[in-house]
């Protein structure tokens, strides 16, 4: 499924319609999207004040959205690649385990990238990272035997929004050395890549992982939109810590 919602909220209340609707189906759906503007989104956790710089924010009306899954901060921006998968663990043994799921969408990325001639390393618990730099994190939603893992592929250089908009993490993998922002995460364009939107969605719709192509029903529309509603813009749930 290739959808971009010009919502930047609902594109999150889709991500939780369609883990729910694995859930209810026993079917993986695959999603590929952008965000429309710029936003940030929190890990359902994180207490938000320690993760953003709130006047910042405030003053330039980021909205700051709490996910369902887990994580840390991201910032979200037209020009990155979101992916997003529920898979049922019935079918997808390697996903019972969360390490070797992260290795398991590690893999699905790179046969993806195959043609590109780009392959990724899996370094931390949840990050992919290009000649030693984060470019993609991830995060997990875990129910019933079905896991949700929805990430981030950073595609053009944003580090000067990363420092403005996101505080340095206090919990930090060993590997990233207690770097800064500015020298542990880059992006695909930085590493000598190029990589967009229409040409990851043309390799995904290629691959042997799709067996058909749908689009959103009404009723999904309507049911994302409930979750927008009652959930994702309400300040109780965003910033509940």
């Amino acid at each position: 499924m290739v959808y971009s919602d010009p919502c930047s909220i609902k594109n999150l209340a889709i991500d939780e319609m369609l883990f729910l609707k694995t859930i209810s189906s026993g079917i993986p759906y695959i999603r590929i999207w952008e965000q429309p503007a710029l936003a940030i989104y929190i890990g359902i956790s994180q207490r938000w004040k320690k993760e953003v710089y709130q006047e910042r924010c405030l003053k330039d009306r980021v909205p700051i959205i709490r996910r369902f899954s887990g994580g840390g901060a991201v910032i979200q921006h037209k020009g990155n690649i979101n992916y997003t998968l529920t898979l049922p663990i019935g079918f997808f043994e390697a996903c019972r385990n969360i390490s070797k799921s992260y290795l398991f969408i590690l893999n699905f990325l790179n046969d993806i990238f195959r043609p590109l001639g780009l392959s990724l390393d899996l370094f931390g618990y949840s990050d992919f990272c290009l000649n030693g730099y984060k470019v993609s994190g991830n995060s997990q939603a875990r129910r019933k035997q079905v896991v949700l893992c929805h990430g981030t592929l950073l595609t053009v250089p944003h580090i000067s929004l990363i420092t403005h908009y996101l505080r340095e993490p206090k919990v930090q993998p060993a590997y990233r050395k207690k770097k800064s922002h500015a020298n542990f995460v880059s992006d695909l364009k930085s590493e000598g890549y190029t990589l967009d939107f229409q040409t990851f969605s043309h390799l995904i719709k290629e691959s042997s992982y799709i067996e058909k192509n749908i689009s959103l029903t009404d009723e999904d529309h309507a049911l994302s939109d409930k979750y927008v509603q009652d959930k994702y813009s309400q300040n109780t749930w965003n910033f509940k810590f």
